[in-house]
């Protein structure tokens, strides 16, 4: 039997292991739980009866950990457990019984990975971190944690109702920034913003021609499309805008593309089908243990495992440190040019791939980039370049920065307030701020984004790159599906 055949058996047998636990789980008495002030109903015990009867109530399942020694618990919920666990300081998912914390400092496997990591040419700790900026000082990192930790709550009403503003007037700012700095850099194609902001189902919509990315299969009116396909369908079409938009052109062997937070390498996989594996692939990703990577079949694809605020760029220059073909080496060594993607970077990474890119010496020697942005809650104010950009362009100070990337995530995560039940005299408040605007806090999630990106651009037009902003799948594929597209000048 072929591996894949046998992959297929062992997934089937899971699926299948699932279906009846789910059914038998079903069939079991049930018990009712307080959750947030409502009743739930959940089964009366573990359906698989080798598995600890501790039921995790933030996910609604049952843990999933072996019993202990011929208790109904694993070792991490076992109760009346005399010795107490502590967290290991190199991995916040390590818990360790306190006799044999120290022995674990000396063994765990995190610190290792870092230690080697500390041996490898490229690496040199911190170099992608934002330099201080003497004009844009910034507080200490306990007063900044303290920021990081607060919540909407926590704010005045006077102040809430004053961010809300700031956040409208600033896109604005952006909007207008938008069609005057990127529309005009015509990428053969017609980019126009619509956006109705008091229709909260809408979203920005890029409307693009002139770049024929042919998916019609593939997107489908349909939410039912399966996980993977999602990714292959969204690798598809940043892989194809690569190559449409010049900014590699079609078996280009004196290219090196760097695929920043790669992940399995999808992405590269893709680039490489269509540039049949002539140029070198660097996949950058921190996490270790990744299965089904796409770099095993492939010579030219190359796996770092480190973080991108510790990769150093001039390592590249030394062609010969590059575990590549000897062929393409020495075409290499004639000229080279750099390229940037990723897919689905998540906050702050996107801010480091920048300055990892800014930092390389010969930056002539960039071309551009392509990448699309996600998760922008997470995006870091003392990892930034383009502290201008909020501060002097849109008027803002720390508080405020750090509270327009918190409220990014209001268009998906924000709480349809009417099926909230008793609120307090402030949530009151709050919701006739919103009343008052006529609009949604879904509204200020998709603009805050907007802003965030814009802001991106912004800094990538000072370093001299063309720009363009833009939609490249369908929001049935993902609703995470804006892109920035940098070209040099």
């Amino acid at each position: 039997m072929d591996k894949e055949e046998i992959k297929k058996e062992k997934k089937k047998k899971k699926d299948e292991e699932k279906l009846k636990l789910k059914e038998e789980s079903q069939k079991l008495p049930t018990k009712i739980i307080l959750y947030k002030g409502k009743e739930k109903e959940i089964p009366i015990h573990n359906p698989d009866k080798t598995k600890c009867e501790f039921y995790i109530i933030k996910k609604f399942k049952y843990c999933h950990f072996n019993k202990y020694n011929g208790s109904e618990f694993c070792v991490y919920h076992k109760p009346n457990e005399k010795e107490e666990f502590l967290i290991c300081p190199y991995d916040s998912k390590h818990r360790i019984l306190k006799s044999k914390y120290e022995n674990h400092l000396k063994t765990c496997n995190t610190l290792k990975d870092e230690n080697k990591q500390k041996e490898f040419p490229w690496y040199s700790q911190n170099i992608n971190k934002a330099k201080e900026n003497k004009n844009y000082p910034l507080p200490s990192n306990e007063e900044l944690d303290k920021l990081y930790n607060m919540k909407f709550e926590d704010l005045e009403i006077n102040e809430y109702s004053n961010l809300i503003n700031l956040i409208i007037s600033s896109y604005n700012k952006c909007k207008n920034y938008y069609l005057k700095y990127i529309t005009e850099n015509n990428l053969n194609e017609y980019i126009e913003l619509n956006f109705n902001k008091n229709n909260e189902n809408k979203d920005i919509n890029y409307k693009i021609s002139g770049i024929n990315i042919n998916l019609e299969k593939d997107l489908k009116e349909t939410d039912q499309i399966i996980h993977s396909k999602k990714h292959e369908i969204q690798n598809e079409a940043i892989g194809k805008l690569i190559f449409k938009s010049k900014l590699m052109e079609i078996n280009t062997e004196n290219c090196i593309i760097i695929e920043f937070g790669a992940g399995k390498g999808g992405l590269s996989e893709e680039i490489n089908k269509i540039n049949n594996e002539k140029s070198v692939i660097i996949l950058l990703e921190r996490k270790g243990g990744l299965r089904y990577k796409k770099e095993k079949k492939r010579k030219n694809m190359i796996r770092y495992k480190t973080d991108i605020i510790d990769f150093d760029l001039n390592y590249l220059d030394k062609i010969e440190e590059i575990p590549a073909e000897k062929n393409t080496i020495e075409k290499l060594k004639e000229s080279f040019y750099l390229i940037g993607v990723a897919k689905h970077i998540c906050g702050c990474a996107f801010d480091l791939s920048l300055t990892c890119l800014f930092n390389y010496k010969n930056f002539e020697k960039i071309k551009g980039l392509c990448m699309a942005t996600c998760c922008h809650h997470i995006c870091r104010v003392e990892l930034l370049n383009h502290l201008d950009f909020y501060f002097d362009f849109l008027g803002m100070n720390i508080k405020d920065l750090i509270f327009l990337f918190k409220a990014t995530s209001w268009i998906f995560g924000s709480i349809n307030d009417k099926e909230k039940e008793d609120k307090s005299i402030k949530e009151k408040m709050i919701d006739d701020i919103f009343i008052k605007m006529n609009i949604s806090k879904k509204y200020i999630g998709l603009i805050s984004k907007y802003i965030v990106d814009i802001g991106r651009c912004f800094c990538l037009i000072n370093k001299g790159f063309k720009v363009f902003y833009m939609k490249y799948c369908d929001n049935n594929i993902t609703t995470e599906n804006n892109l920035i597209l940098a070209l040099k000048k």
